[in-house]
């Protein structure tokens, strides 16, 4: 194949690499939380991403805040400047702090879904020291009959409580994380039909 200019058919040919490149790789992961996230067993925000080879027809903007009202059953604020649109849900009775954006741009479309778990963080902490106290609170009485002493008594619930906290944070914070990828892929759907 012959081109006028050989840096334009090699310009093509990266372009071409590039997308097929996106395809292969899929959404790209973004974690945060570093030593704390280690510890919790799960990152403590989680931002997917997904660049699709078209761009978002500004007639789909309806389609795409339907399907995250349906997904999160939660109103959120939507924005929408020319073919690129943002919806996020910071609402104290959901308990969630997410952030959709789909970016239109070069011919493109830049889908990023993110979530940033503090609010249930919050929400496993309360829970084990709601359930702990009244365990603290029996020590004295099981003490008595035993031969443990008090700081054997005090790490063991310490650590219990971070082994609870851990359990339940990833769990709780690994399912949504799936349901992140599932909506994610849903607007990649909704973003690539016809019509």
């Amino acid at each position: 194949m012959a081109y006028r200019e050989p840096t334009a058919g090699l310009l093509a040919r990266i372009a071409q690499l590039e997308l097929q490149l996106k395809e292969v790789l899929g959404d790209r992961d973004r974690a945060g939380g570093g030593a704390l996230a280690v510890l919790l067993g799960a990152p403590l925000r989680v931002q997917l991403e997904r660049t699709l080879p078209l761009e978002l027809e500004p007639e789909k903007h309806d389609l795409v805040v339907e399907a995250l009202q349906r997904r999160f059953d939660a109103q959120g604020q939507f924005l929408a400047v020319g073919r690129s649109c943002h919806w996020s849900l910071l609402t104290s009775s959901s308990q969630r702090d997410v952030n959709v954006s789909l970016v239109v741009r070069g011919g493109t479309t830049t889908v990023r879904v993110s979530e940033r778990f503090k609010h249930l963080l919050g929400m496993c902490f309360a829970w084990v020291y709601i359930l702990g106290f009244p365990l603290a609170m029996a020590m004295p009485a099981l003490l008595r009959s035993s031969r443990v002493t008090w700081p054997a008594v005090w790490a063991l619930l310490a650590l219990s409580g971070v082994a609870a906290i851990r359990v339940a944070y990833s769990r709780i914070a690994r399912a949504r994380e799936r349901r992140l990828r599932a909506t994610l892929q849903e607007l990649a759907e909704i973003s690539t039909s016809k019509g």
